[in-house]
C-alpha cells in the first residue's frame, strides 16, 4: 500500500523579509514506474522536496512548484498561478502546498473531500499531506484535519492546542506538541500511534505506511510501528541525526554530515543511496522511492574575503555562538533564515558588537524544527553567511 510521507517544518513568517535561499539539486532512487525518479530540468534552484506515493513535489528560490511521476489524478497539475509558495507535502494521489500568506491549496484526487480546504483559509504555518487525508496547522497551535476519516485519522484529540508540528502516515496522523512530546492518532493496528517511554525531547516527527519515526534533541532517532522489514531498525550509531521521513516501508534519516541512512523494504532499491553520498540537506520517502535535496556548498560562503561568521559548536542543540569577523562594526544586523529564505528571529549582540547567541527559537519564543539553518551578517555593503545545524 502507498504511504504518505513528509513532515514539513513548520515556517514561521515574522515578517516579510527574506533572503537569497539555499537552493540545490535533487536526486532520486528506486522505483521509477511512473518516472517518480527523472527529475525535470532544469535540475537546480529547488529548496524544498516532498515525496507521495508515486509522484513528488519540489519548491523552486522563486516560490514556484516542479510536479512529477504519476498524474492520474491531476496530482502533479500544480493550479494558477504556480507562485507565491513556501511549503509542499505529497499524499497517495494528492498534493498540497503552504502560500506565503497563510493559505492552503490542496490538488489531485478529491476522493472524500481532501482537495476542500476548510474555511477560514488563512493563518495556516505548516502542512502534511497522509494517504487521503490532510493537516494543517495553525498560528493559534490548533490544527485542522479534512479527507478520508477510516481511521479516525482526521478526529484531532483533545485538547486541540499547543502544538507545533504535523506529520501524516497512511491512515495516520502525528502532532508534536509545543513541549516536545508527540501525539498520534488513527489507525494503530501495528502500533504507529504508540510513541515510546519517555514522551519527550522530540523536534520533529513523520508518518509510513504504518511506522512512525520521531527526531530527538540530542540529534537520534526513535521509530515505531510496524517493522517486518526493518524500518524500525535505526542503523548505528544512533546519533548526529538532523532529519528524518518515512516511506511507505522504508525509512530515511539525514546525518548532520550531509550523508543519508536508508533503511527498511529494499526491493526497488529506495534503499540504495546513490554515491556521492553527502551535501544533503533534505530527504522524503515515497512509496517505493525516495528523494534527497543536494546543495552546493558554495553558496553557503562568505560575503566577503576577510570577513566571516565563526559558529561553535556546530551542529549544536541548544545555543550556539556566533562570532562576526573583522570589518563588522556596532550596528551590525544579524539574522537567521530557513532554507526558503525566510527570517526565523533577529539576533541582539551579547558582548560588544561581535559576539551573538542563537538558543534555537524563533520570534514567539517556541523552538525551531531541527535542521539547516543560515545565519546572515549585514553592515552597510559588507556582509557574511554561514550554516548553522539545529539538532
Amino acid at each position: 500500500m502507498a504511504s504518505v510521507v513528509w513532515c514539513v517544518a513548520v515556517v514561521l513568517l515574522v515578517n516579510d523579509e527574506v533572503a537569497d535561499p539555499v537552493s540545490g539539486s535533487i536526486v532520486a532512487w528506486g522505483c521509477n514506474f511512473y518516472g517518480q525518479c527523472t527529475v525535470p530540468d532544469p535540475n537546480q534552484g529547488f529548496v524544498a522536496v516532498a515525496a507521495g506515493g508515486f509522484h513528488n513535489l519540489a519548491l523552486r528560490e522563486d516560490g514556484s512548484i516542479t510536479a512529477w511521476g504519476n498524474n492520474r489524478f491531476g496530482e502533479c497539475c500544480v493550479p494558477l498561478p504556480n507562485m507565491g509558495y513556501i511549503a509542499v507535502a505529497a499524499g497517495n494521489f494528492h498534493s498540497m502546498a503552504l502560500r506565503s500568506d497563510g493559505s492552503v491549496v490542496v490538488w489531485g484526487n478529491d476522493g472524500a473531500g481532501v482537495c476542500l480546504v476548510p474555511e477560514p483559509n488563512s493563518g495556516f504555518t505548516a502542512v502534511a499531506a497522509g494517504g487521503g487525508h490532510c493537516l494543517a496547522l495553525r498560528t493559534d497551535g490548533t490544527i485542522c484535519a479534512w479527507g478520508s476519516n477510516s481511521h479516525g485519522q482526521c478526529n484531532v484529540p483533545e485538547p486541540n492546542q499547543g502544538f507545533c508540528g504535523v506529520a501524516a502516515g497512511n491512515f495516520h496522523s502525528l502532532a508534536l506538541r509545543s513541549d516536545g512530546s508527540i501525539v498520534g492518532w488513527g489507525d494503530n493496528g501495528d502500533g504507529q500511534c504508540n510513541v515510546p517511554h519517555p514522551n519527550l525531547g522530540f523536534v520533529a516527527m513523520s508518518g509510513g505506511g504504518l511506522h512512525s519515526v520521531g527526531l530527538l534533541a540530542d540529534s537520534t532517532i526513535v521509530a515505531w510501528g510496524y517493522d517486518n522489514w526493518g524500518q524500525c531498525q535505526v542503523p548505528g550509531p544512533n546519533q548526529g541525526f538532523l532529519a528524518q521521513d518515512c516511506g511507505g516501508k522504508h525509512t530515511l534519516a539525514l546525518r548532520c554530515d550531509g550523508s543519508i541512512e536508508a533503511f527498511g523494504y529494499d526491493n526497488w532499491g529506495q534503499c540504495q543511496v546513490p554515491e556521492p553520498n553527502s551535501g544533503f540537506i533534505a530527504v522524503s520517502g515515497g512509496a517505493f522511492h525516495s528523494i534527497g535535496l543536494r546543495t552546493d556548498p558554495s553558496t553557503l560562503s562568505s560575503g566577503q574575503t576577510g570577513s566571516g561568521i565563526t559558529a561553535v559548536p556546530n551542529p549544536f542543540g541548544s545555543v550556539v555562538t556566533l562570532e562576526l569577523g573583522a570589518g563588522f562594526t556596532e550596528g551590525s544586523v544579524v539574522s537567521v533564515y530557513d532554507l526558503s529564505g525566510r527570517v526565523v528571529a533577529v539576533l541582539s549582540p551579547l558582548s560588544g558588537h561581535s559576539v551573538y547567541l542563537w538558543n534555537g527559537t524563533g520570534a514567539d519564543g517556541l523552538r525551531r524544527a531541527s535542521g539547516v539553518y543560515l545565519i546572515r551578517a549585514v553592515n552597510g555593503g559588507l556582509s557574511a553567511t554561514t550554516r548553522v545545524i539545529l539538532i
